[in-house]
């Protein structure tokens, strides 16, 4: 359960998904949060209530959410779904499932306000060679001391897949960049100074298409500034 210290409004889905994104790692997995609002829409109380990846998963939730209720009752209760990479828009499924959902909360005497579907950006893949997410890279630069890409090659892996860096070391250079508080000119120069430092470490030791395949992320360099 969340403790909320002091009240928060929610007037709607932007509100919700802005409290959520107060939670360390929102966004990384998909999750479900139910949240409890009082007559002034105000948050009374919160709970997370698991993972799942559609609504389908929540059909017979109702009772247990219930089970979360702040003393006094609530005036209403939202449901925060987040499916990293999966998008916002509701299929057919989903519209179906929420019916289904507003009628059980009815009945138990908290009416479902809302149903809020979130792709957090932070599940996307930094990389398809290694299964490296923005939140991981943003985790990483905030908690765990990572301060350059070479910190986050050790950290968490990145460009340690087969393409090197060429398709995410610029990508990862931003997302770092933006925790530390580098540059445009400062992220750039972090991305050419970790493929040419992995360059210098490789070169005695790879064959023909390691030869390649490092041209292919020195190339991917060349003309920035």
């Amino acid at each position: 359960m969340v403790r909320i210290l002091t009240p928060v409004a929610i007037a709607g889905a932007g509100d919700a998904i802005a409290w959520a994104r107060t939670i360390p790692a929102f966004g990384w997995y998909p999750e479900i949060y139910v949240l409890f609002l009082d007559g002034e829409r105000e948050l009374r109380r919160a709970a997370w209530l698991g993972s799942a990846t559609t609504l389908d998963d929540f059909i017979t939730w109702p009772d247990f959410s219930l089970g979360y209720l702040p003393p006094g009752g609530a005036a209403a209760a939202m449901l925060l779904i987040c499916r990293p990479g999966q998008g916002v828009e509701p299929s057919a499924s989903d519209r179906t499932v929420f019916e289904l959902l507003c009628l059980a909360h009815a009945a138990s005497g908290v009416p479902l306000a809302d149903a809020v579907l979130e792709a957090s950006r932070g599940g996307r893949m930094v990389c398809r060679c290694e299964p490296i997410t923005e939140a991981e890279l943003a985790h990483a630069a905030r908690h765990e001391h990572v301060r350059t890409l070479a910190d986050a090659f050790r950290r968490v892996g990145l460009a340690a897949g087969p393409c090197a860096g060429a398709a995410c070391v610029l990508r990862a250079s931003e997302i770092i960049g933006r925790e530390l508080g580098w540059s445009a000119s400062q992220r750039i120069e972090a991305a050419r100074d970790f493929v040419r430092g992995a360059w210098l470490g490789r070169a005695p030791v790879v064959g023909h298409a390691g030869w390649a395949q490092e041209e292919l992320a020195q190339g991917s360099m060349r003309g920035l500034r």
